[in-house]
C-alpha cells in the first residue's frame, strides 16, 4: 500500500503522549477497551529486551533516565535506542495498536496511519490532580510536575529536537483541564475514523 492509500484509510496506530497528572494512562486504557485494540508499551520493552539481551529496565532507562556516565565512550544509550526502534518497527507491522508514553514518540512522523495524540493540562489543574490522586502537598505536586516535565523535555529534545508539548507535533491535543477522560476518548475515537 503506498503512502497515498494510507492517507485515505482510517488510522491504524494511536500514539498517546501525556504530561504527568494529565490522565494519559486512563485515556490509553479506555481507548484500548473501546476500540478493542492492543496496547504495546510493555510488549515493546519485552521484545527489545529479548532481541538485544539488554534488560527491560535498562532499556526503559534510555527513555526515562539521564544518559549513562560513560555514554560518550560506550554509546550505550544510542545502541539501546536502536534496539527500541527495531522492536517498535516490528510491532507496528500490525494494526489496531495503542502506544502510550515515551516510546510512541519514536514512531516516524512520516507514517501516515499513526494518530499522534497529546494529553496536557495547565499547571493548576495538574497540581489539583496530583493532590487528589497522589496525596501530595501543593509544593510536592509542583516539584513533581517540574521534574517530570524536565524528563519529558530531555527525551523529546534528544530524539526530536523539539519541546514535548509543541502542538504541531500532534494530530490531536487534548486540554485535560477542559475535557473529561470519557470526552477525550470520544475525540480520539472520532479522529481514528477520519481519513
Amino acid at each position: 500500500m503506498n503512502k497515498q492509500d494510507w492517507r485515505n484509510r482510517a488510522m491504524a496506530i494511536i500514539s498517546i503522549f501525556s504530561g504527568v497528572y494529565c490522565h494519559g494512562e486512563a485515556i490509553a486504557d479506555a481507548v484500548c477497551r473501546r476500540l478493542g485494540w492492543d496496547r504495546i508499551d510493555d510488549e515493546l520493552l519485552d521484545l527489545a529486551s529479548g532481541r538485544s539481551g539488554v534488560s527491560a529496565d535498562r532499556l526503559a532507562s534510555v527513555m526515562y533516565g539521564p544518559p549513562p556516565f560513560f555514554n560518550r565512550l560506550t554509546r550505550e544509550r544510542e545502541k539501546n535506542l536502536a534496539s527500541l526502534r527495531c522492536a517498535l518497527a516490528e510491532l507496528v507491522q500490525r494494526d489496531d495498536l495503542v502506544c502510550h508514553g515515551y516510546a510512541g514518540l519514536l514512531l516516524p512522523r512520516r507514517i501516515a496511519h499513526v494518530l499522534q495524540v497529546c494529553a496536557i493540562a495547565n499547571t493548576d489543574y495538574r497540581i489539583e490532580v496530583a493532590r487528589e490522586t497522589g496525596g501530595l502537598s501543593r509544593a510536592e505536586a509542583q516539584k513533581a510536575i517540574v521534574e517530570e516535565d524536565a524528563r519529558r523535555r530531555r527525551w523529546t529534545r534528544w530524539i526530536l529536537d523539539r519541546d514535548p508539548y509543541a502542538g504541531n507535533m500532534y494530530d490531536v491535543v487534548l486540554a485535560m483541564q477542559d475535557t473529561t477522560v470519557d470526552a477525550a476518548v470520544d475525540i480520539v475515537e472520532d479522529s481514528v475514523h477520519k481519513p
